[in-house]
């Protein structure tokens, strides 16, 4: 009866390890009673929907960006701010970036551009970029790639939360489209939601210390 209980002891300790990788305490209750919306129009169609939870009145335009759980590259122009120079693979690199902020030498070539939803469905860029933004509880933003205006009016932050879909332990809903506006299944998903791989370290560890532990008891009834 003793050895019973020192190995569903271990059993149990093992089990409370796991489940405290599993439900990361940093991010079970990350969501927050405020929100923001971003959409990312690629300019071949495909449109990507971002809704980000966080606590207060307001967020940054970048925090709302890095935020999103799209793959973003950004270059840093001092205290001129951030400039967008990719997401999800459209865009250019950083040095391109620097350069003339991705932008060919024609003025309708593409870029990333930021807007700011201004009311009754309308845009308006916003001159500053992502870093001079403050977005407001309910506040909506898009970045478009091209050089004109979004070709689609300005969402309420209701219609992009339907959009992105449910938010996930880390306050964030996402949800990429394809150009025939289907649900794009095989984006990866770039959220805190999957199982971490740290845990698949730790479930192994508790798995090879009761099994060790178990083996020890049987081969010392077998002697």
């Amino acid at each position: 009866m003793g050895r019973l209980t020192s190995i569903n002891r271990i059993i149990t300790a093992a089990v409370i390890l796991i489940a405290a990788v599993i439900i990361d305490p940093g991010t079970a209750n990350a969501a927050g009673s405020s929100r923001a919306g971003l959409i990312v129009a690629h300019g071949d169609g495909r449109i990507a929907y971002a809704l980000v939870t966080f606590d207060g009145e307001s967020i940054s335009g970048a925090d709302l960006v890095q935020r999103s759980g799209l793959p973003v590259t950004e270059v840093a122009f001092g205290g001129l701010g951030v400039a967008v120079c990719s997401i999800d693979t459209t865009g250019c690199d950083i040095g391109e970036c620097r350069r003339r902020l991705c932008q060919g030498p024609k003025r309708d070539d593409p870029y990333w551009q930021y807007f700011i939803e201004s009311g009754s469905g309308s845009w308006q860029v916003a001159a500053l970029g992502i870093s001079g933004d403050s977005v407001p509880d309910g506040g909506v933003r898009a970045l478009i790639w091209s050089a004109g205006t979004p070709q689609f009016p300005a969402p309420s932050i209701d219609d992009v939360a339907a959009r992105s879909g449910p938010v996930d332990q880390s306050g964030v809903g996402l949800t990429r489209y394809q150009a025939d506006g289907t649900v794009d299944t095989g984006a990866e998903s770039d959220g805190d939601g999957s199982f971490p791989s740290a845990g698949f370290a730790v479930v192994g560890i508790a798995v090879v210390l009761v099994g060790g532990v178990v083996w020890r008891r049987r081969s010392g009834r077998s002697r």
